[in-house]
């Protein structure tokens, strides 16, 4: 009678608990090359991440018995409702997992998660900026190699950039994911002397230093900062630290 009621135990906690795997691939990449819009796009940048999901349960994984008819469609409604896209808003990079759940094979739980980021369109500049009166002095910074403000005003500029220094407390800490000795100059830099250095950089660069953009990216800013070479990565990283080897 003991081993009976223990096995029935192991058989209850076999049928609860379950095992489950899951799998996913990247449906669609996308880079700003790539892009072909029906309107002039000055530049793009990552905004957040969303997703939908949408489940499945079925007897011997295999019949459906309950969950919705549709579940692409399920999962992309839930994506949409998520991103909630405002105007100039696209969902790109959008990738398709499965989980899968099984109750001693007899029942099966199928969840599809459809996850993207939401990339914000930038028109180019409606108006270009007054040019500066000519008895103007423009202030300079303490530092011989640091650009005036009124340098980085007429100079090109990012708005991947310009987001990243008003974000810069937001990249402390996934920054140290990938630099643990990272120390981050207080007070910060100057934002013209960031932004420059920051449009001096690639696309992928000018993303990854954005605080939001690498806790999610983490992985892959990782390999665009180890793409750059020594030297630049030195000059680049001198800008807001003063350590992070």
């Amino acid at each position: 009678m003991a081993k009976m009621n223990m096995l029935l135990r192991v058989l209850g906690c076999l049928v609860g608990a379950g095992c489950a795997t899951s799998s996913g691939f990247l449906r669609d990449a996308t880079t700003l090359s790539q892009h072909q819009y029906r309107q002039d796009v000055a530049a793009v940048r990552y905004v957040r991440s969303a997703a939908g999901s949408a489940a499945i349960g079925s007897v011997f994984c295999a019949i459906p018995v309950s969950g919705g008819e549709a579940p692409y469609k399920d999962a992309m409604v839930a994506l949409h409702k998520d991103a909630a896209l405002k105007p100039n808003e696209v969902l790109e990079n959008i990738r398709e997992d499965h989980t899968i759940t099984a109750y001693l094979v007899f029942y099966c739980t199928i969840t599809l998660t459809i996850s993207a980021d939401v990339i914000e369109l930038i028109p180019p500049a409606t108006a270009t900026p007054p040019a500066p009166s000519s008895s103007t002095k423009p202030t300079t910074d303490a530092r011989s190699d640091s650009p005036t403000e009124a340098d980085a005003t007429s100079a090109a500029t990012s708005p991947d950039c310009d987001l990243a220094y008003d974000d810069l407390g937001q990249l402390i800490k996934p920054f140290r994911w990938l630099y643990p000795n990272a120390a981050f100059l207080v007070p910060p830099p100057p934002r013209a002397r960031f932004v420059m250095a920051c449009v001096d950089q690639p696309e992928d660069v000018q993303r990854c230093l954005r605080g939001p953009y690498l806790k999610v990216h983490a992985d892959e800013c990782k390999g665009t900062f180890a793409h750059l070479s020594s030297k630049a990565r030195q000059r680049l990283f001198a800008v807001f630290l003063s350590d992070y080897e």
